[in-house]
């Protein structure tokens, strides 16, 4: 994920697995329309399309963030600003264009009174009629690996689970709160699988062995010392 003059841009979400998907899109999923690059945001209106292919809670929050963003296209001023949106959504390749916002298009230039507004939609609204939205596949485990991997002998663990030295902790501790102190999440703060997920899979190079009960147990730790606050299934920055 990278950020370009404070808009997030995240590639290959249209070819990630589900459960990497969860770790990727969080800090995406509750930023404004004008902070999210154009094709970060059209492949986050796909992926919310194919409910069947996403975990029950990554479905609901991506159905949450398109009846979120397709409001806020609505209401983006006629004239310059509208046009400026829509000019970005024509340079993109128009089959990555998904059909929830190809249906906003349509309905929309019906709606609109600027004239350089109207015959920007209806423009592009005709240009999409000739392409159709890109149907998306997300990888799955076969069968065979899945097979493989239940079959598997377990390895002889070299360290403690829940063990973690005073470098490993002061790591976790400071990756949390990068989360936790941003401002999109002071209030409504962090569900617990999120921050575990997304602390082993930033910390995935420096500590390749980093478990889930490692980054829980400093979680806590820092719970006892008032740095954070635990309430109904989410982590919040002690104020």
């Amino acid at each position: 994920m990278s950020i370009d003059v404070n808009r997030i841009s995240i590639s290959n979400l249209r070819s990630t697995s589900k459960d990497q998907l969860g770790v990727l899109i969080q800090d995406a999923l509750p930023m404004p329309l004008g902070q999210l690059e154009t094709s970060t945001l059209l492949d986050l209106l796909a992926l919310s399309e194919v409910t069947d292919q996403l975990h029950p809670e990554q479905a609901k929050d991506l159905a949450e963030f398109r009846t979120r963003i397709l409001s806020q296209i609505t209401d983006l001023p006629e004239g310059k600003i509208l046009n400026e949106f829509i000019q970005g959504i024509d340079e993109t390749t128009h089959n990555q264009i998904p059909s929830c916002l190809r249906e906003l298009i349509g309905a929309h230039s019906s709606v609109v009174v600027d004239p350089d507004s109207v015959e920007a939609l209806t423009a592009l609204h005709t240009k999409l009629g000739e392409s159709e939205a890109q149907a998306i596949q997300l990888p799955v485990e076969d069968a065979k690996s899945a097979k493989a991997k239940a079959t598997e002998k377990p390895k002889k663990k070299r360290r403690s689970l829940t063990r973690v030295d005073d470098v490993r902790a002061a790591w976790i501790e400071e990756d949390v709160l990068s989360r936790l102190t941003k401002p999109e999440n002071t209030t409504r703060g962090l569900k617990e699988s999120i921050i575990v997920a997304g602390s082993r899979y930033r910390g995935r190079v420096t500590y390749p062995d980093l478990t889930d009960a490692q980054v829980l147990a400093v979680m806590r730790r820092m719970k006892r010392e008032e740095k954070l606050r635990f309430s109904r299934g989410r982590w919040f920055v002690e104020r």
